[in-house]
């Protein structure tokens, strides 16, 4: 839903370029950004961008340990060869009482191994028919055990349009594939 060639000034989904030192540690850049998007960096997790065989550009996985440096980070995302390092942010919905994100994956446990569940991070667009407008919605986590009939209280919810849709209204699903013969998949409210 973005292009790599930035100007944030025309294009609100355009990408942040943050200049930072390699010896930098991921700890830091979680600041740094938290700081620019006015979030707790307790809050905010990356997840390193790679490029996908079908030619998208995707998170791979979050950066679980913030110890390392952005060059040890950057050399550990061996499918990522570009000239930066490219991450995704994602802020916390939940809390817990100390404050601590909640993630619904990669879950830390207290013996200190990161264990993943099922879940699987989608993110939702919508395609306005009548303007012909491609919008992100957001992102959700959902078991990949699940049917796509599942998400669509989801959709309703994140769309605001209530609990149930009229009779006389559907919403179509389809999944969106960037590959050299396009199959298109996705949602969409009439």
């Amino acid at each position: 839903m973005t292009t790599f060639d930035p100007n944030a000034e025309q294009e609100p989904s355009a990408p942040r370029i943050y200049r930072i030192l390699r010896t930098a540690t991921m700890a830091e850049v979680v600041a740094i950004i938290a700081e620019d998007i006015g979030q707790d960096p307790r809050r905010v997790r990356l997840w390193v961008m790679v490029n996908r065989q079908n030619k998208t550009i995707r998170p791979d996985q979050p950066v679980m340990d913030l110890r390392p440096s952005v060059d040890e980070t950057y050399s550990r995302a061996a499918a990522n060869r570009d000239q930066a390092l490219r991450v995704w942010v994602e802020v916390a919905e939940e809390v817990n009482a100390d404050g601590e994100a909640i993630w619904p994956t990669y879950q830390g446990q207290t013996n200190g191994v990161i264990v993943k569940n099922d879940l699987i991070l989608l993110f939702m667009k919508w395609f306005d028919v009548q303007s012909q407008k491609l919008s992100g919605a957001g992102h959700v986590y959902i078991s990949k055990e699940k049917k796509i009939e599942d998400l669509v209280p989801i959709i309703m919810k994140r769309m605001g349009w209530g609990e149930k849709l009229p009779s006389d209204e559907k919403i179509m699903l389809w999944e969106v594939s960037l590959r050299a013969n396009p199959r298109i998949r996705g949602s969409q409210r009439r």
